[in-house]
């Protein structure tokens, strides 16, 4: 369950401060953040600015985040360099993250007329990309600029295309001006301006920003994240933070716990979505239906569902326009060939039978990747197999992985489980088995999923987006309410008052 995790970092560094400084020529600015979580630091960041000799604006971004799981400290240091003209025209970006467990992550972002070049390099791959571009595309020392010449109008409504890191492709933002706003930052009474940004890649989520009249930055918080950045008076807290567990901030409270959730083969549920229609977010499909409407969200009824002996296909299966749900890329590396090995390995027992395969590969995951470590981020198949370690999301990729390279076509779920009284963000995966998709759990390796995984979102991580899992959750963290209706136990249905 290391998905939560990610996203809070992730929005955690998003808001990774940027200082303008409003005069030309040979200048520099220096200035500290401090980032908190849930009201306690968890980190903080450097944002130098200067000029160069050839008449470039340089901004570095300098942060660190961390947090605990279970006792386990988990650390992110990350360093953004932009690089623009004085006019605002962005050049080139270099982004390197760092992870306590020793991993790391360098993108090398280059902007040319049309084109973004983006060069994305892990201990064990590298890839190349061309994105298209339309419009301008704006780096901090722009954007900057842009909100100071707008002015600052209460009401004024515009907005700019950036590079995000965290989905590593291009957004667009839309910037609506709220006010004024009077408040003491870095040890002195200020009057500030406020903005509500809404990027497009993160599914509605609103972070508001406090800037001066000459634009440089001084707050910025989501309040849905429940996170923020906000300007110190001198150096942050470089080297301390306080004690946040992370999954205990990101569990879902319900009213009930469920002894054995292994066994559930239905549930019902009453879910809802602060601030959101849930009907809208939630997946319907074989498990799980809406039964109906509740006061503030609706009933929804999860059931484990396997597939009738005798009604699967055999692999090799017909193209069936799936291809997106068989293609390899940097996380899912069904080309590797220890992958592809361990895929044929766990087939050969299984036969050609498309479902008797994946449980055979959900077998295999569940043996082989013995450690759970929680330290770790998004690893490849590749790196998971090697390893031997990993989380729900390491179990989930590689058991994709494998399935593929088994010639079963699979995605990745990401959504919530009963866990100890609560319910937690999860990963898991589907198979299709020629006449429907089918859930398995590899960190389970139960043979089924049992009905207190609730499905939130899938993907079948095209060109290795990450960020696509991670957006369910920032879009439902802090909002989601689930309560338990009744639930199956060994054929006997338990109802929850």
């Amino acid at each position: 369950m290391n998905l939560p995790t990610r996203a809070a970092f992730l929005a955690a560094l998003t808001m990774a401060a940027a200082c303008q400084t409003s005069s030309a020529g040979e200048e520099l600015s220096d200035c500290w953040f401090e980032t908190t979580m849930a009201g306690m630091v968890v980190g903080h960041s450097h944002t130098r600015v200067s000029e160069t000799s050839d008449s470039l604006v340089v901004t570095t971004v300098e942060s660190r985040v961390g947090v605990e799981r279970l006792g386990e400290r988990v650390d992110i240091e990350e360093t953004n360099r932009w690089t623009e003209t004085l006019d605002g025209e962005a050049r080139s970006c270099s982004i390197i993250r760092r992870l306590s467990a020793g991993e790391e992550l360098a993108l090398a972002i280059d902007v040319d007329p049309g084109v973004l070049t983006i060069v994305r390099s892990t201990d064990r791959d590298t890839t190349r990309a061309a994105v298209p571009v339309e419009g301008e595309v704006l780096f901090p020392y722009a954007i900057g600029r842009l909100h100071a010449a707008r002015g600052f109008v209460p009401g004024d409504d515009y907005g700019y295309q950036t590079f995000d890191a965290d989905f590593e492709g291009l957004s667009r933002v839309r910037v609506t001006v709220i006010g004024p706003d009077t408040l003491r930052v870095a040890g002195e009474e200020r009057v500030l301006h406020v903005l509500e940004l809404v990027p497009e890649l993160y599914g509605g989520i609103v972070v508001r920003e406090w800037r001066d009249e000459n634009g440089e930055l001084w707050i910025e918080e989501s309040a849905e994240l429940g996170v923020a950045s906000t300007r110190t008076a001198g150096r942050g807290t470089a080297g301390s933070a306080d004690r946040v567990d992370i999954l205990a901030e990101t569990l879902v409270a319900t009213n009930a716990r469920i002894p054995r959730p292994w066994r559930v083969d239905e549930a019902l549920y009453d879910v809802r979505l602060d601030g959101t229609d849930v009907a809208e977010l939630l997946v319907e499909d074989a498990r799980q239906r809406i039964e109906g409407r509740t006061q503030d969200g609706v009933l929804l009824r999860v059931s484990r569902v396997v597939p009738e002996p005798g009604t699967t296909a055999d692999v090799p299966m017909p193209a069936t326009g799936l291809g997106e749900y068989m293609s390899g890329n940097i996380f899912v590396q069904t080309g590797d060939p220890a992958v592809a090995s361990a895929a044929a390995e766990a087939a050969e027992e299984a036969g050609t039978d498309a479902w008797q395969r994946a449980l055979a590969v959900e077998r295999y995951v569940s043996e082989h990747v013995a450690g759970r470590t929680l330290g770790t981020a998004f690893a490849s198949a590749a790196e998971v197999l090697g390893e031997g370690t990993g989380d729900c999301t390491e179990y989930a990729v590689l058991a994709a992985a494998m399935a593929r390279a088994a010639g079963v076509p699979s995605k990745i779920i990401t959504g919530v489980v009963h866990f100890e009284g609560s319910f937690a963000y999860h990963m898991w995966v589907e198979v299709w088995t020629g006449e429907g998709w089918y859930a398995l759990d590899p960190t389970v390796g139960e043979g089924s999923v049992d009905a207190t995984h609730i499905k939130l979102g899938e993907s079948s991580l095209p060109d290795g987006r990450v960020a696509d899992l991670s957006l369910v959750i920032m879009r439902t963290m802090k909002k989601l309410g689930i309560r338990i209706v009744e639930y199956s136990d060994s054929g006997r249905t338990i109802r929850v008052k």
